[in-house]
C-alpha cells in the first residue's frame, strides 16, 4: 500500500511528479491512498492515465499534445471533455483517422474455382 511516509522515503521532496498511468497495477485502497497524496501535493504533477475518476480529482490544468499542436487549459477534466470546440475536434481526428485507415484497407476478390 502506498502512504504519504512511503511516497516521501521515495521521492524525498520532490517539485515535480512525472506519472505514466500511475493506477494501472494497484488496488482500490492503493488508489485512493495515492489520491489523497497527490491532491496535498505542492508541486507539478505531469501524467498520462486511463483513470476518468483520478483525473478529475488530482488534475486541475489539463494539455493536450495532438497533431495540431499542443493545447493547454486551466480547468478539471470533466468541463474540459464537454467542452463544444473540444469535441467538435474529436469528429475532426475520428474523420481523418477513418480516411488515413482506408488508406491501407486491401480489398480481396475470391474467384470461384
Amino acid at each position: 500500500m502506498i502512504t504519504a511516509s512511503n511516497l516521501g522515503i521515495q521521492f524525498g521532496r520532490p517539485d515535480n511528479l512525472l506519472l505514466d498511468a500511475p493506477t494501472s497495477r494497484i488496488d482500490l485502497e492503493s488508489i485512493r491512498a495515492f489520491n489523497n497524496i497527490l491532491i496535498r501535493f505542492k508541486g507539478n504533477i505531469l501524467m498520462s492515465s486511463h483513470d476518468h475518476a483520478f483525473i478529475q480529482t488530482v488534475c486541475n490544468r489539463v494539455i493536450e499534445i495532438g497533431p495540431k499542436g499542443m493545447i493547454d487549459k486551466q480547468m478539471q477534466y470533466d468541463d474540459y471533455i464537454s467542452d463544444e470546440k473540444l469535441i467538435e475536434r474529436e469528429k475532426i481526428y475520428k474523420a481523418n483517422m477513418y480516411k488515413w485507415f482506408n488508406c491501407f484497407r486491401t480489398s480481396f476478390v475470391y474467384q470461384k474455382q
